[in-house]
C-alpha cells in the first residue's frame, strides 16, 4: 500500500477519540415530491476526532514526532477502532469443487435481512486462530497479497471458522495540531482529526 506507515497510533490518545460514521448519500426529492436517494459511494466514511485530550510533556512530545513523521496527512497509519475491531468466529464455506487454499480476511455483517462482506486489510497477526473440526489448523500469512494461506484446504462441503482482531487504516486530515498549556504544565490538545481510509 502506497503512502502508508505500518505503526499504530500512540495509545494514550485512544481514551480521548470520538467516531462518526455516515453514508456518502445524498436525499433529494423530485419536482413531483417523491424521495429519492443518490448514493455517491457504497462505502462508510469514518472520521474520528480527538478532543480536550490532556497529556503529559512527554506524550506531547511523541504526538508531535508522530505527526511530523507522518508528514501531515501524506501518510496513513493504524489505529484499533474500539468499536468494530474483531472478528469472532466467521465462517469460511467451500460450495465449489475446487479446494480453498488461501483466502483474504474478512467478515460479515447482518441484520437478519441483509447482510455484507467487509474485507479486512489489516488483521493483527498474532491474534488469528482458523478452526477446522474444532482443532487448530495451522497458516502462513502472505504480506504481499494480504491473504491467509492454509496449510490444509478446504475441500468441497467443507467449512472453517476463524477469529482474529485487526486494525483501522487511517490518515490525519487536520493540517495543524492546536493545543495550550494548562497551569499543571499539562498539554491540552483542542481537535484532532483522523479519517478511516477506504
Amino acid at each position: 500500500m502506497q503512502n502508508h506507515h505500518d505503526v499504530e497510533l500512540p495509545s494514550f490518545l485512544y481514551d480521548f477519540i470520538n467516531g462518526t460514521i455516515s453514508y456518502n448519500s445524498d436525499l433529494n426529492v423530485s419536482l413531483s415530491g417523491k424521495d429519492f436517494v443518490v448514493n455517491r459511494s457504497d462505502k462508510l466514511s469514518k472520521i474520528f476526532k480527538i478532543k480536550n485530550a490532556k497529556l503529559k510533556p512527554i506524550e506531547f512530545e511523541e504526538l508531535h514526532s508522530f505527526f511530523s513523521l507522518r508528514k501531515g496527512s501524506f501518510y496513513s497509519f493504524l489505529m484499533k477502532d474500539k468499536s468494530f475491531c474483531s472478528v469472532k468466529n466467521q465462517i469460511l464455506e467451500n460450495n465449489c469443487e475446487e479446494d480453498i487454499n488461501s483466502f483474504a480476511p474478512f467478515t460479515e455483517i447482518s441484520d437478519g435481512f441483509l447482510s455484507e462482506k467487509i474485507d479486512i486489510k489489516k488483521p493483527i497477526l498474532d491474534s488469528i486462530y482458523i478452526f477446522k473440526n474444532v482443532a487448530d489448523q495451522s497458516f502462513n500469512f502472505n504480506h504481499d497479497k494480504s491473504i491467509i494461506e492454509l496449510s490444509m484446504p478446504v475441500r468441497f462441503r467443507e467449512s472453517i471458522s476463524f477469529s482474529f482482531d485487526f486494525y483501522t487504516i487511517v490518515r490525519i486530515i487536520s493540517k495543524e495540531i492546536s493545543y495550550n498549556i494548562s497551569e499543571d504544565g499539562a498539554v491540552i490538545i483542542d481537535d484532532l482529526i483522523l479519517k478511516g481510509v477506504v
